[in-house]
């Protein structure tokens, strides 16, 4: 069993069980029977998964293998999403998948902080309200966004 993500700049595989190979689209493409194709460069090849393996493919390259525990994986199907040891960014990211008010983090190093926790899918203002708990960060709609900023000096 396997769960497949396209994002928008990406495409993430998470293997639960069992095995599958990821390959580039443009692998196993150019191959005939024609002439010699000794100067053609050589197509990209498979990647086989393990379970707890998930793999993120962008502009076709691999762009990270890393480990998760895949009860962890499979959490949003409960509607809550747990996030261990992961980026602001990231959980934003997954946040947005299941609501249509958006999470914004505008900062590049705020967006690099780590958190843990499990949320509820499909509530970003309960998220954002609980990162006020882990992180100093301001809170604020704009745009139809709920934007996450760094607290300001007067917030701390």
């Amino acid at each position: 069993m396997f769960e497949i993500f396209l994002g928008p700049d990406d495409i993430s595989v998470t293997l639960i069980e069992g095995s599958v190979s990821v390959a580039p689209q443009e692998a196993g493409k150019g191959q005939g029977t024609g002439p010699s194709t000794a100067l053609q460069p050589e197509p990209p090849t498979a990647t086989r998964l393990r379970p707890g393996d998930r793999l993120v493919m962008r502009a076709g390259h691999i762009a990270s293998l890393t480990q998760v525990d895949p009860e962890t994986a499979l959490s949003w199907r409960t509607g809550m999403l747990q996030f261990r040891d992961v980026t602001l960014e990231e959980a934003v990211a997954e946040m947005n998948r299941y609501s249509d008010t958006k999470l914004r983090v505008d900062d590049p190093a705020l967006a690099q902080e780590r958190l843990s926790g499990a949320f509820p899918a499909g509530d970003p203002d309960l998220f954002a309200e609980a990162l006020k708990l882990y992180l100093p960060v301001d809170i604020c709609r704009r745009d139809g966004a709920i934007v996450i900023s760094p607290a300001g000096p007067a917030s701390q």
